[in-house]
C-alpha cells in the first residue's frame, strides 16, 4: 500500500547529489534536496527525479513542480498551482493556494489541499485525502481516494473516479463510491484498487474501464469484479461505439444516475440510434444534475426519449414539490387496496385484477388461489406507483414553466399554446433573466407573450425605409427556398479537419480579445492547458464561448453512419420565434443557451437587418444553418456556415444560394461594411465570410 510518510526512507542518497541548488531554474534533474526551501517564484519547474530528505519542507508563493516528472517529496507548499501537469510523482501533502494535481498522470498523494480545485483533468492517480474550495476530480479519469474528500463538487464530468471512505460536498452521479458496497477488508479494497490502478498506468485491461460505463455491483471484489467483465463484454462492442463517437464525455454524464445497471444498457443502446443535435441537447442536462437528487430513486424509471424530453425544459428542472407528490403516491394513494377490499368490492378500483375478480364473482365461483391473487395485485399496484411517479417527474419542469410564463405574463396558459417555440423562448428568458439582459429579456417578453413582430418596431421601420433606395426590401422581407441534391464530402477526413480548423481560428481570436497570442497550429491540447492556465486573464463571456467552440471540436469526432439526406432544402426564416433557436438547433454554437451570446439569438430575431439561412431534409430536420444581414451600404453580408453532419457538403450549396439571394435583393455579396444593431442589444458580431 502506498504510504507518503515512507517516500524519504526509500531514497539511497549519494553524497555527490548534496548541494545546493538554485530551485527556480527551469529542467533540474536528478538530485536530492537536503534542506528546506522558501522561494517567491516558481520552483522545480519541468524538473525530473527530485527527491527530498525527510522532515525537508518546500515553500513557494508561487507554481511548484509545473510539469514535473518522476519527483518524490514529502511536503510541498505553493501559493498558486502544485504539480500542474505533473507525472509519476509521489508526494507526502501538496497545499496550493489555487489548484493542486491540475491534469496530472500516474501521481500518488498522501494528502492534497486546494483552494480552488484539486486533480482537476488527472488520470491514473492515487490520493488519500483531498480537500479543496471548489473541485475535487472534476473531468478526471481512472482515479482513487483511499480516505476521504471534501469538496463543493465531486467528480464533474469524471469517469473511472473511485472513493473508498468518505464524501462531503455534491458528489457526481459518476463517481463510484465503494463505503458499505462490499464485504471485504479495507485493506483488501485499497489493495484490489492499487493493483487496477497499476494496470490502468500500464495500459491494461482494468476494472476502471468497466467503472466507466457501470456502477459497483456484488457484495464481494471477487463477485463485483465477474459482474462489471460480464456487463462490459456483453456491451463492449456497443460501448466502443459510443466513446469513439464522441470524446466530450459531457453529453453522457447524466446517465450516471440511472443506478440500474441492467436499465443503463437499455440507455447505451438508445444513444447510438441519437442525432447529434439530440445528443447535444442532453449536454443541457449537466449544469442541472443536482437538481436530480431529491429524485435520485425513481430516475431509472425513465426513458432515454424522457432525458430528451427533460433537456428541453432545462432551466426549469427543479423537483421540490415533485417529491411531496411522489411521497403521496407511495405512501398514501394505494394504501387502503388489499385484496380483502377488492374482493368485497371489485368495481371500486380501476384495475385489471378487479375486473378479472369480478368475473369469477360473477359465475359464482370462489377465489382458489388467494395467494396468487394478491401478489398480482401488488404487481399491479407497483407498475401504477411507477407510471404515476414518472409522470409526476416529466410533467414537474412542465409546470414550473407554465408558473414563469403566468407570472410574466398574467394570464393563463391554455394547454394548446405549449409549443416548442414557447417553451425555447421561456428558458431563453430565464435564462436573461440570469445574466441580467434586460432590454432583450423584455424585447423577447414582446416577441413570445404579445406576438410582436419585427416590423412592429418603429426602428425596424424606418431602416426598411432608409433601404428602399439602395436594395429591394420587399424581397428581403420574402420568404425563400430552394432544394439541392445532397453531395457527399469528396474527403471526409479533410472536412473534419477543415471544420475542426474553423473552430480552432474562432478559439484563437478570442484569445487575442485576452491579450493571449498563440500560434495559428496550435493544437486543441496545448490550446485547453493554455487556457486552464490562463483562465483569470479571460473574460468570462470570452471562456463561455471557447468553451462552446471546444466542445464542437470534441463533437466533430466519429459522426455516426446515419443514412443520408436524399435532398438538402435551404430556407430563409422569417418567424423570429424560430430564429431564436439558431443556438441550440446547430453544434457549436455560441447562441446556444449558456453559449456565452444566447442575447444575440434575440437581435438576431427582432432586427430586421439579420436574417437565419436553415439548411435540413426531407424530414425538415436541421442539417446547418448561416446567418445574413444587410450592411450599412445596402450589401448582402453571410457570417459562418455551421453544419452538424461534416459528411455533406453545405459549402457548395449555400455558394449557390447567397448569390442566388442577392441577385433578388438587387445587391451583392460582400465580406465588408457594418451591420447596424437596431432594436436588440449586446449583438455578437463574428464577422462576415468571403464567399
Amino acid at each position: 500500500m502506498f504510504n507518503p510518510e515512507n517516500i524519504n526512507k526509500r531514497i539511497e542518497i549519494e553524497p555527490s547529489q548534496e548541494r545546493k541548488i538554485d530551485s527556480t531554474q527551469k529542467g533540474l534533474k536528478e538530485l536530492i534536496i537536503t534542506e528546506s526551501i522558501n522561494e517567491k517564484k516558481d520552483i522545480f519547474e519541468e524538473a525530473q527525479g527530485i527527491k527530498t530528505k525527510e522532515n525537508v519542507e518546500i515553500k513557494t508563493t508561487k507554481d511548484a513542480f509545473q510539469w514535473a516528472k518522476n519527483c518524490e517529496v514529502g511536503e510541498v507548499e505553493a501559493g498558486e498551482h502544485a504539480f500542474q501537469w505533473a507525472k509519476n510523482c509521489e508526494v507526502g501533502k501538496a497545499k496550493a493556494g489555487e489548484d493542486a494535481f491540475w491534469g496530472a498522470k500516474n501521481c500518488k498523494a498522501g494528502k492534497a489541499e486546494a483552494r480552488k480545485s484539486a486533480f482537476w483533468g488527472a488520470k491514473n492517480c492515487e490520493v488519500g485525502e483531498v480537500k479543496a474550495g471548489e473541485h475535487a476530480f472534476r473531468g478526471a479519469e481512472n482515479c482513487s481516494c483511499l480516505e476521504e474528500i471534501k469538496a463543493k463538487q465531486i467528480g464533474k464530468y469524471s469517469r473511472g473516479v473511485v472513493v473508498l471512505g468518505k464524501t462531503e460536498g455534491y458528489v457526481y452521479p459518476s463517481v463510484i463510491l465503494m463505503k458499505g458496497k462490499v464485504q471485504d477488508k479495507k485493506k483488501q479494497i485499497q489493495d484490489f484498487f492499487q493493483k487496477e490502478l497499476k494496470k490502468s498506468r500500464n495500459n491494461e485491461e482494468n476494472i476502471f474501464n468497466y467503472l466507466h460505463f457501470f456502477d459497483w455491483e456484488g457484495e464481494t471484489l471477487e463477485e463485483g469484479e465477474k459482474i462489471l467483465k460480464q456487463r462490459y463484454e456483453r456491451n463492449k462492442n456497443l460501448l466502443k461505439d459510443i466513446s469513439e463517437e464522441t470524446r466530450n464525455y459531457e453529453n453522457y454524464n447524466f446517465y450516471f444516475l440511472i443506478k440500474d445497471n441492467s436499465k443503463r444498457e437499455e440507455i447505451f443502446s438508445g444513444l447510438k440510434k441519437l442525432r447529434k443535435v439530440e445528443k447535444n441537447s442532453l449536454k443541457d442536462l449537466n449544469d442541472f444534475l443536482p437538481q436530480f437528487e431529491s429524485i435520485k430513486e425513481d430516475i431509472q424509471l425513465l426513458s432515454l426519449k424522457d432525458w430528451v424530453k427533460l433537456s428541453e425544459y432545462g432551466e426549469f428542472l427543479d423537483f421540490e414539490n415533485t417529491t411531496k407528490e411522489i411521497k403521496e403516491i407511495k405512501e398514501e394513494r394505494f394504501k387502503d387496496i388489499t385484496l380483502e377490499s377488492v374482493l368485497s368490492n371489485p368495481d371500486k378500483y380501476k384495475l385489471k385484477i378487479c375486473k378479472q375478480i369480478k368475473e369469477i364473482q360473477d359465475r359464482g365461483e370462489e377465489i382458489r388461489t388467494p395467494q396468487k391473487k394478491e401478489r398480482q395485485l401488488q404487481r399491479e399496484i407497483q407498475d401504477k406507483k411507477d407510471h404515476l411517479i414518472r409522470e409526476a417527474i416529466l410533467s414537474s419542469p412542465k409546470k414550473n414553466l407554465i408558473n414563469y410564463f403566468e407570472k410574466l405574463s398574467t394570464k393563463k396558459w391554455i394547454p394548446g399554446d405549449i409549443t416548442e417555440d414557447i417553451v425555447f423562448a421561456t428558458r431563453l428568458h430565464k435564462a436573461l433573466e440570469d445574466k441580467e439582459e434586460q432590454t432583450n429579456k423584455e424585447i423577447l417578453e414582446q416577441l413570445f407573450i404579445q406576438g410582436k413582430k419585427p416590423l412592429d418596431w418603429k426602428k425596424n421601420r424606418d431602416w426598411i425605409s432608409l433601404m428602399e433606395n439602395k436594395i429591394n426590401t420587399t424581397a428581403w422581407l420574402t420568404h425563400f427556398s430552394k432544394e439541392y441534391t445532397t453531395v457527399k464530402s469528396k474527403d471526409y477526413e479533410s472536412s473534419l479537419v477543415e471544420s475542426r480548423n474553423r473552430e480552432i481560428t474562432e478559439i484563437i481570436e478570442h484569445l487575442q480579445e485576452a491579450g493571449i497570442e498563440i500560434p495559428k497550429e496550435t493544437k486543441i491540447e496545448k490550446i485547453e492547458r493554455i487556457l486552464s492556465e490562463n483562465k483569470e486573464r479571460i473574460p468570462v463571456h470570452l471562456s463561455q464561448d471557447i468553451k462552446t467552440h471546444i466542445s464542437a471540436i470534441h463533437s466533430l469526432e466519429g459522426t455516426e453512419q446515419s443514412k443520408l439526406p436524399s435532398k438538402i432544402i435551404l430556407e430563409t426564416e422569417e418567424d423570429p420565434l424560430k430564429t431564436l433557436q439558431m443556438g441550440q438547433k446547430v453544434i457549436g454554437s455560441c447562441l446556444r443557451i449558456k453559449g456565452g451570446s444566447e442575447q444575440s439569438a434575440v437581435c438576431n430575431a427582432v432586427d430586421i437587418n439579420k436574417k437565419v439561412i436553415w439548411a435540413k431534409n426531407e424530414k425538415g430536420e436541421v442539417l446547418g444553418r448561416v446567418l445574413i444581414g444587410i450592411n450599412e451600404q445596402g450589401e448582402l453580408n453571410a457570417f459562418r456556415i455551421y453544419n452538424n453532419d461534416p459528411r455533406i457538403n453545405l459549402k457548395n450549396v449555400f455558394e449557390d444560394f447567397l448569390p442566388f439571394l442577392a441577385k433578388e435583393f438587387k445587391t451583392k455579396l460582400t465580406a465588408r461594411g457594418e451591420i447596424k444593431q437596431l432594436v436588440g442589444e449586446n449583438w455578437h458580431d463574428d464577422g462576415a465570410r468571403d464567399w
